[in-house]
């Protein structure tokens, strides 16, 4: 728990100065509010830490240059250590956090091959053709190169790292946030960050080296950097580009969220906030950090497996070490089996043929999917009344919510499951802050 504690500690504070000069240098955006721009940094930067540890164990053995880089993290945590922003109540959080992610991982997808996994990229790194081991070796995530870099198999082995850190910056920020004055933010913050805690505390994945955690929280980062008016429907474009990116890195269904990018370049067209030609005017550092991590990503896949876009075997490349597209197939057949299934037995095979409707009559019969379909129609319900007038909606929330309807009804059609809608529906389920605080201020008010 100690060496949690320190680690967690070491990565969150590394993490911050990272994200802000990634969003500073790159991004070109502007400081605004210190509580939210920390948080969005912490979270940036530890996706930034995994990416680099992803890319060193494509050249080598983590095992390798464990002490360098955590050197290094220690160096770029000195340098940060003087405005971390970190009081009494974060060291109590890191306490709690470093306590309850210590527990036994417990995680089903953990034992079946995370664990193994990020055992196998320490000992050996990531090589050609890990898909045809197993097919799920093919999926590998830039959280287990992370989590490798602290493991030893004998005095370090916390898997859990990067969960554990994201789980802490999470809390950090809602708790914050809580303490706040009375208004929509705050009460928008506590609704999502409140329904976010009870499915961690439910959910093993933050006791592991999971990346499902990421595409919980990746949309609500998102909406928090759109929404901040300072910054221009440039600023958010790049910014969810790299967003993205970093993201699909860990996990790569998280390229769905490619529709906030979509809707962001539309809403500029629409409001001619920038010729298309001054999108890419002085951007150099912007783009050449998305070409790098769009090289870094479908490369690693094709490293791997011989489909850049792995799972998906939408684009293959005949290279000598490719996995059979029969395996491939049928991988992408038990990942939506799972998802349509639910609680219920899927060994026939027959939820790949399963309807919307009886999905759905399956999720009854699961307590969390059930908390899916509820969740669906709490959001139908919120962006009825907004489009009835009944509820005021700013421009920049319709971009969010579009991007999201988009990312919902993707993830419905292909793999409808909980650990993939619960970021998009969580931030549209807690715009009903601001139709609650109208309520409220008017009910009490003087």
């Amino acid at each position: 728990m100690i060496l949690l504690y320190f680690s967690i500690y070491l990565v969150v504070v590394s993490a911050g100065y990272i994200g802000f000069l990634i969003r500073r240098k790159v991004i070109n955006s502007n400081c605004t509010d210190e509580l939210k721009d920390v948080f969005i940094d912490r979270f940036v930067g530890i996706l930034v830490i995994a990416a680099i540890a992803h890319f060193a164990a494509f050249i080598t053995p983590t095992t390798d240059i464990q002490i360098a880089f955590i050197l290094a993290l220690l160096a770029v945590f000195i340098l940060n250590r003087s405005s971390a922003r970190f009081n009494f109540q974060s060291y109590v959080l890191l306490g709690v956090v470093s306590a309850y992610t210590s527990a036994v991982i417990y995680w089903g997808d953990s034992g079946a091959y995370h664990l193994s996994l990020v055992d196998t990229i320490r000992e050996y790194g990531l090589t050609v053709g890990y898909g045809n081991f197993d097919p799920r070796f093919g999926a590998s995530s830039s959280f287990f190169s992370l989590s490798s870099i602290f493991t030893s198999g004998k005095l370090l082995n916390i898997y859990q790292l990067p969960n554990a850190a994201l789980t802490f910056v999470l809390l950090d920020y809602v708790f914050e946030m809580a303490r706040d004055r009375f208004s929509p933010r705050m009460l928008f913050t506590v609704f999502w960050g409140g329904a976010t805690i009870i499915l961690l505390i439910r959910w093993g994945v933050v006791i592991s080296p999971s990346p499902d955690l990421v595409l919980v929280m990746a949309p609500f980062v998102f909406f928090l950097f759109l929404t901040d008016k300072s910054q221009s429907l440039e600023q958010v474009l790049y910014f969810s580009i790299v967003l993205t990116l970093l993201s699909g890195l860990v996990r790569m269904s998280s390229l769905v969220m490619l529709s906030f990018s979509l809707v962001v370049f539309i809403a500029i067209l629409i409001t001619k906030e920038n010729k298309i030609t001054d999108l890419f005017a002085n951007k150099t550092s912007a783009i050449f950090f998305i070409l790098i991590l769009s090289l870094i990503l479908t490369s690693s896949n094709l490293i791997l497996t011989g489909y850049p876009l792995y799972p998906s075997e939408l684009i293959t490349i005949d290279v000598p070490w490719r996995v059979d597209p029969n395996i491939v197939s049928e991988n992408s057949r038990v990942i939506q089996d799972f998802a349509k299934c639910g609680a219920i037995s899927f060994s026939d095979g027959s939820c790949y043929q399963m309807s919307g409707f009886q999905i759905m009559t399956n999720w009854i019969t699961s307590r969390i999917e059930t908390i899916t379909f509820l969740l669906t129609l709490s959001s139908i319900l919120l962006v009825l009344l907004m489009i009835s007038g009944r509820v005021p909606i700013e421009f920049r929330i319709k971009i969010f919510i579009i991007g999201a309807l988009i990312s919902i009804v993707f993830i419905y059609i292909t793999v409808p499951t909980l650990r993939f809608l619960f970021g998009f529906l969580s931030v549209i389920n807690a715009l009903w802050a601001y139709p609650i605080f109208i309520w409220l201020k008017a009910r009490f008010s003087c």
